[in-house]
């Protein structure tokens, strides 16, 4: 597979899982402690999960209705860009791997790929206003140090 595959998902359907990933109770009036975990949990209500299964199965459902196997069985390269098209608004997703994991970005993400589910999970808002291979790196070096010198004490 070349870096410049296109991967065809609905407008509506993406739109929705967009709207999913930006509503996400992620406030500080919404952090949970749990015992054993060194970063906050958010509750989410039943609705608001279900919500977002569903987006997500819907996508999945439609690129693999859309798509050749051939796109969806092969595996990116570790720098492989993969460019969603919804109509003229098109996002860009720029893949890299860093500290032994699989990341992505566009202009307001970040996204860690995760093995077991084999895809990509929101991990937060990058906050850079124009984001390069080279920020966004040097942005998931900051929060893996930062997470090192907490997981340390």
């Amino acid at each position: 597979m070349s870096d410049d595959t296109l991967v065809k998902i609905p407008r509506e359907a993406l739109l929705d899982l967009i709207s999913v990933a930006r509503s996400v109770n992620r406030g500080k009036q919404h952090e949970v402690r749990l015992p054993g975990e060194d970063e906050p949990c958010y509750w989410q209500r039943k609705e608001w999960v279900d919500w977002a299964v569903e987006a997500g199965e819907l996508v999945a459902a439609e690129m693999k209705r859309l798509n050749p196997e051939s796109i969806l069985a092969s595996k990116p390269t570790t720098e492989q860009e993969i460019a969603v098209s919804a109509e003229s608004d098109a996002r860009s997703w720029i893949e890299f791997s860093l500290g032994g994991e699989r990341w992505s970005f566009d202009g307001d993400q970040l996204v860690l790929w995760d093995g077991e589910e084999e895809l990509f999970m929101f991990h937060s808002y990058h906050g850079l206003a124009e984001p390069t291979k080279d920020t966004v790196i040097a942005y998931v070096n900051q929060l893996l140090s930062s997470k090192a010198g907490t997981d340390g004490q």
